[in-house]
C-alpha cells in the first residue's frame, strides 16, 4: 500500500536553466496542497548538466529523486521510468520547459474526484504559429481516426491515479496518446483547461519534422490497437444464479472511417508524399557551375555497369532549348553525335545514356553544348550503374504511381466482388461481346507488319530502343511516354513488332466500347457500338499505328467508364481507380488533358443534378493532377508550343469537320448523312429515356470542338487528334439504330391481329438490317481500300535503292522527314542530316567517293533545294508513293570542279553541318 499521497514526474532532456525556476515553483504548490510528495526528475540523456542540476536541488529539498536513463530513450521511456519509480496514490505529470504552470495541480487533484485521471487543455498555446496548427491538424486527425473526444491528448500535465498505471504499456512515441490508451482500458478520463506559458530558455525538442510522420505511424497504430480490443462479459450459469467469470473492459469502439472522401484524402497524402521523396531522393546532388561551352564529366561511382546518367542544370529564358553531347575526348563525326546528343530545356534536366563511350582518355568524358547559348549551366557528377533504378526513372514516378493505383483498385474489385451465376442472357451477351473483340483483333492483326513504320512510328521506335530513350524522347518529340515505353516493352522498338500493343489496344478499346454502351444506353446499343467499332477502318488504322492514338481511345473509354460508375456508387475504389486512369490518359497523349477537362464537366453536371457526392470528386480530381505534377513540365512545353498559335473561320471548321473527320469517321457520301441521322435519333431517345447518358455524350462530344477551335484548330483539327470522339459517337449511331427495331416492335405490341404483329415485327427486324447495312457497307468498301493501299513501296524499298546505289564509305544527305526513317532503315552511321536552309552540300568527294542526296516529294518543296539540284546534281533513282511513304527522289552530286591554285579547298564528304534534329 503506497505510504505517498502524490508523486510528481517530471521528465528532463536538456532543460538546465528552467529546473530551479521550476523547483521553486513546485515546491511552493505541494507546501501548500498539506500532503505526502516527493517529486521525481527523470533525466533522458541529458547533456548539459541537468543532473547536476537536480542533485544541487536535493540538498535543498528531500523530497526530490533523481532517475537517470543510460542513454537517451525519448519521452516514453522517460514517462514510463518515472511511472515504475513512483510510490505516490495519484501520479502527476509535467513537462521540465515551464510551459505547463504548477499552479494548475490543485485544480487537476480537484477534478481527479469521481474520475480515473484528468488530463490538460492548452486551450490558449503560446507555440508557433506553425507548431499550433500541426498539433490541430494531428489532434483533429487522432479524434476522427479512434473515437477519443479528448481535445489535447499531448498536453503533458496530467494527474492519474497509481491503479491506471498496469494499464499503460507505453512504447515509443505513445506518451501523447496516454488519455485514449487509459480510455480504451475502460477507465473514466476527463478533461480541464490549464495555462500554457512561453518557453523561457532553450529550445523545443520537437517540430513538424521530426514528428509528423512518426504522429501519423502513432495514430494508425493506435486505431489498430483499438480496433482489436477484446471487448466481452462472460458469466457462468449456477443453481444460485449467474456469476461473472471474466470480462473485458466495454471501452468504446473507435468509429469506423469516414466514407470515400477520407479514403481518398489518405490516398492523396501518401501519394503527394511518394511523388516528393522519390524525386527527392532521385534528384540533383553535389552541383558545380560550367564556365564555357564544355564541361569534365568525373564518375561519381562506377560499378562495372554502362548505364551513365547526370543532371544539368540550363539556365535559359522560358521556351529556350539546346543539345548537349557526351563525347569521349575527341569529336564525334556528324552522324555518330546524333546518338550521344541530349535535348535540354531550362531547369533541371536528367540525362541518360543506355551505354558508354569508348573512352580514348581513360575515364574522362567531355559534356559539350552543341547548340543553344545559356545565360550560365552546372552539371553533377555521373553516375555508372550496372543497371536501372529507382532515381532513373524519377519522370515516370507519376505514371508508375498511377499503374499501381489502377491495378490495386482493380485487384480490390475483383476481391470484393462476389459473383452471382449470370443469366443466360447475359452470358450470351458477354460471349457474343467477347467473339466481336475476336475479330476486332484478328481485322487489327491483318497487314500490321506487312508494310514498313511511316515517319512519326519510326520516332516511336526510336524512343523505344531502350529505356533510356523512353525517358529521353519525350523530351525532344514532347508526347508523354506510354507509348514508348509500350513499344519498349513489345521489343524495344524493334521492325514492325513495335505496332503489336497498339494492335491489342484496339481490340481492348471495342470491349471497353461495349461494357461503356451497355452502362448507359443498354444492352443491344453497347454490343452494336463495340461491333460498328471493330470493323471501322478509321480504328483499325489507328490501332496499327505505333503512335498514341490506340492507347489514347482505350484509356479516355476506360476512365470515362470509371467516371460513370464512381458518379453512381461513390465508393472510394471506384473514385481511385477513376483517378488512376485518367492519370494514364494525360501521360498517352498530351490531348489527354483535354479529356480530363471534359470529365470535370461531366462530374460537375453529374453532382449538381444528384446533389451528393463533390468531396470526394474534388479529391479524386486532386489526386488526378497529383499524379500528373512529375509530367508538368513536357505538358507545358507542348501547350506553350500550340496553344494559341493560330485561328480558324467557323466555316472552315464546318467544312473540315464534314469534309475531313466525319468521312473518316463513318464513310463519305450517303454513309454520313445515315449515321448522323441515326446519331441525332439515339440522341433523342436517350434525352428521352435515360436523360443523364444523354448529358454524358452532349458534354463528350461538344466542348472539345469548341475549346480545340478556340485553342489552335490547325494543328488539332484532324481524325486522328479527334479520336477519343469516336466512340461516343458510334454509340449514339447504335442506339438510334436499335431504336428503329426497339420502335416497330412496341407498335407491333399495340396491333390485334396476329397477321399485323408478324408484318411489324418483320418489319422491324428489316429496318434493322437496313440500318445496319448502311453504316456496314461504307466499313467493307473502306476496309477494303485500307487493306489495298497497305501494299506497296515503303522505306524498306528506299533502302533497297540505296544497297544498289551506294557504295561503302559513302554519305547519304537527307532533310529530316529522310533522315530518321533511313537511319532506321538502312544505315544509321552514314546518314547526314542536313539543316533546312542549308544548300551548300559537300561536294568535294575523293577518288571513288560520292555524296547522295535524298529528297521527299511535298516534304522539301524548297525551290532554291530544287535550283541547287539541278546545277549540282543528278537524279538516279525514285520509289513510291505509298500509304506510308512520299514519292522519294534519290540524288548523285556531281564532282566538283578542280580548284585554282591557292584556292580553299571544298569540305570532305564526312564533314557536312551538324545536325539538327535528336
Amino acid at each position: 500500500m503506497s505510504t505517498l499521497d502524490l508523486s510528481v514526474v517530471i521528465p528532463v532532456h536538456n532543460e538546465a536553466p528552467n529546473l530551479p525556476l521550476l523547483h521553486e515553483e513546485l515546491a511552493a504548490v505541494l507546501d501548500g496542497l498539506a500532503r505526502r510528495a516527493e517529486i521525481i526528475f527523470v533525466d533522458d540523456g541529458s547533456t548539459d548538466g541537468s543532473a547536476a542540476v537536480v542533485r544541487a536541488l536535493r540538498t535543498r529539498d528531500a523530497r526530490i529523486r533523481l532517475v537517470r536513463l543510460r542513454a537517451r530513450a525519448h519521452l516514453s521511456a522517460a514517462f514510463d521510468a518515472g511511472f515504475r519509480a513512483a510510490a505516490g496514490a495519484i501520479v502527476v505529470t509535467l513537462d521540465a520547459d515551464l510551459q505547463n504552470d504548477p499552479r494548475d495541480i490543485p485544480r487537476l487533484l480537484a477534478a481527479l474526484e469521481g474520475a480515473d485521471a484528468v488530463t490538460g487543455w492548452r486551450h490558449v498555446r503560446h507555440d508557433p504559429w506553425h507548431k499550433r496548427v500541426a498539433s490541430r491538424i494531428g489532434n483533429g486527425v487522432r479524434r476522427r481516426l479512434t473515437g477519443d473526444p479528448i481535445r489535447d491528448s499531448a498536453c503533458s500535465l496530467r494527474a492519474i491515479r497509481r491503479h491506471c498505471l498496469p494499464d499503460l504499456r507505453l512504447r515509443d512515441g505513445l506518451h501523447r496518446f496516454i488519455p485514449t490508451l487509459l480510455r480504451a482500458a475502460g477507465h473514466r478520463v476527463v478533461e480541464i483547461p490549464v495555462n500554457h506559458r512561453p518557453r523561457r530558455h532553450g529550445t523545443s525538442k520537437y517540430g513538424i519534422r521530426n514528428r509528423a510522420l512518426v504522429g501519423l505511424r502513432d495514430v494508425l497504430a493506435i486505431r489498430w490497437l483499438l480496433a482489436g480490443l477484446l471487448r466481452y462479459e462472460a458469466v457462468e450459469e449456477t443453481a444460485a444464479g449467474p456469476r461473472p467469470v471474466a470480462s473485458r473492459p466495454i471501452a468504446p469502439e473507435p468509429p469506423r472511417l469516414a466514407g470515400p472522401a477520407a479514403a481518398l484524402a489518405a490516398v492523396w497524402i501518401c501519394v503527394a508524399a511518394s511523388l516528393w521523396a522519390w524525386g527527392f531522393l532521385g534528384g540533383p546532388r553535389s552541383v558545380h557551375s560550367v564556365a564555357g561551352t564544355a564541361a569534365d564529366v568525373a564518375i561519381l561511382a562506377r560499378s562495372g555497369g554502362e548505364v551513365f546518367s547526370l543532371w544539368v542544370r540550363w539556365d535559359a529564358p522560358d521556351r529556350a532549348a539546346g543539345w548537349v553531347v557526351l563525347e569521349p575526348g575527341n569529336r564525334w563525326n556528324p552522324s555518330a553525335e546524333m546518338y550521344w546528343r541530349r535535348r535540354v530545356h531550362p531547369g533541371w534536366n536528367h540525362l541518360i545514356w543506355p551505354a558508354l563511350p569508348e573512352a580514348h582518355d581513360g575515364t574522362r568524358f567531355t559534356l559539350r553544348i552543341a547548340e543553344g547559348a545559356p545565360a550560365g549551366w552546372a552539371v553533377t557528377p555521373a553516375r555508372v550503374s550496372a543497371g536501372y533504378g529507382p532515381g532513373h526513372v524519377v519522370p515516370l514516378r507519376g505514371l508508375l504511381l498511377a499503374a499501381l493505383l489502377a491495378l490495386g483498385s482493380a485487384v480490390a474489385v475483383v476481391t470484393a466482388w462476389r459473383p452471382r451465376r449470370p443469366s443466360a442472357r447475359a452470358a450470351l451477351w458477354a460471349g457474343a461481346l467477347v467473339a466481336v473483340a475476336a475479330l476486332g483483333l484478328l481485322l487489327r492483326l491483318r497487314t500490321l507488319t506487312s508494310h514498313g513504320l511511316w515517319f512519326d512510328e519510326i520516332l516511336t521506335a526510336i524512343g523505344a530502343q531502350s529505356l533510356a530513350w523512353v525517358l529521353y524522347t519525350p523530351q525532344i518529340f514532347g508526347h508523354p511516354p506510354v507509348q514508348y515505353l509500350a513499344g519498349w516493352l513489345a521489343g524495344h522498338g524493334a521492325a514492325e513488332s513495335v505496332r503489336i500493343p497498339f494492335a491489342l489496344a484496339g481490340a481492348a478499346t471495342v470491349i471497353a466500347l461495349g461494357v461503356l454502351g451497355r452502362r448507359l444506353l443498354g444492352s443491344a446499343t453497347g454490343l452494336t457500338a463495340a461491333a460498328l467499332l471493330a470493323v471501322s477502318p478509321f480504328h483499325i488504322e489507328l490501332s496499327q499505328l505505333a503512335r498514341p492514338y490506340a492507347f489514347l481511345l482505350l484509356l479516355a473509354l476506360a476512365s470515362l467508364l470509371a467516371l460513370v460508375h464512381a458518379l453512381e456508387t461513390r465508393r472510394a475504389r471506384a473514385w481511385l481507380g477513376w483517378a488512376a486512369l485518367a492519370a494514364l490518359t494525360c501521360y498517352t497523349h498530351y490531348l489527354g488533358l483535354l479529356v480530363f477537362l471534359v470529365m470535370a464537366m461531366i462530374a460537375a453536371t453529374w453532382i449538381a443534378t444528384d446533389r451528393g457526392g463533390a468531396a470526394s470528386a474534388a479529391l479524386a480530381f486532386g489526386l488526378a493532377g497529383t499524379l500528373l505534377l512529375p509530367w508538368t513540365a513536357v505538358l507545358g512545353r507542348q501547350a506553350a508550343q500550340h496553344v494559341g498559335t493560330g485561328s480558324v473561320a467557323p466555316n472552315a471548321l464546318a467544312d473540315l469537320l464534314t469534309a475531313v473527320v466525319l468521312p473518316q469517321f463513318v464513310g463519305g457520301g450517303h454513309g454520313t448523312g445515315a449515321a448522323l441521322t441515326l446519331a441525332a435519333g439515339g440522341l433523342g431517345l436517350a434525352l428521352w429515356q435515360r436523360p443523364r447518358s444523354a448529358m454524358v455524350a452532349l458534354l463528350w462530344l461538344g466542348p472539345p470542338l469548341v475549346i480545340i477551335w478556340a485553342a489552335q484548330p490547325y494543328h488539332f483539327l484532324a481524325g486522328r487528334h479527334l479520336g477519343f470522339l469516336f466512340p461516343v459517337l458510334l454509340l449514339l449511331i447504335a442506339h438510334g439504330a436499335t431504336a428503329i427495331g426497339a420502335g416497330t416492335e412496341w407498335l407491333a405490341g399495340r396491333a390485334d391481329r396476329g397477321w399485323r404483329r408478324s408484318a411489324l415485327r418483320l418489319a422491324a427486324v428489316s429496318a434493322g438490317a437496313a440500318a445496319g447495312l448502311m453504316l456496314a457497307a461504307p466499313s467493307a468498301a473502306g476496309l477494303s481500300e485500307y487493306y489495298r493501299v497497305r501494299h506497296g513501296p515503303d522505306w524498306r524499298s528506299v533502302a533497297e535503292e540505296l544497297d544498289r546505289l551506294v557504295a561503302p564509305g559513302e554519305r547519304v544527305v537527307a532533310r529530316l522527314g529522310a533522315a530518321y526513317p533511313l537511319r532506321h532503315y538502312w544505315n544509321a552511321d552514314a546518314v547526314v542530316e542536313m539543316e533546312p536552309t542549308a544548300l551548300d552540300l559537300p561536294r568535294g568527294q575523293g577518288p571513288g567517293q560520292r555524296i547522295w542526296i535524298v529528297v521527299l516529294e511535298r516534304w522539301d518543296d524548297d525551290p532554291n533545294l530544287a535550283i541547287w539540284l539541278e546545277r549540282h546534281a543528278v537524279r538516279v533513282g525514285e520509289v513510291g508513293p505509298s500509304w506510308s511513304l512520299p514519292r522519294v527522289f534519290i540524288y548523285r552530286a556531281r564532282p566538283a570542279p578542280p580548284s585554282p591554285a591557292g584556292a580553299r579547298p571544298s569540305p570532305r564528304a564526312g564533314e557536312a553541318p551538324p545536325a539538327a534534329g535528336g
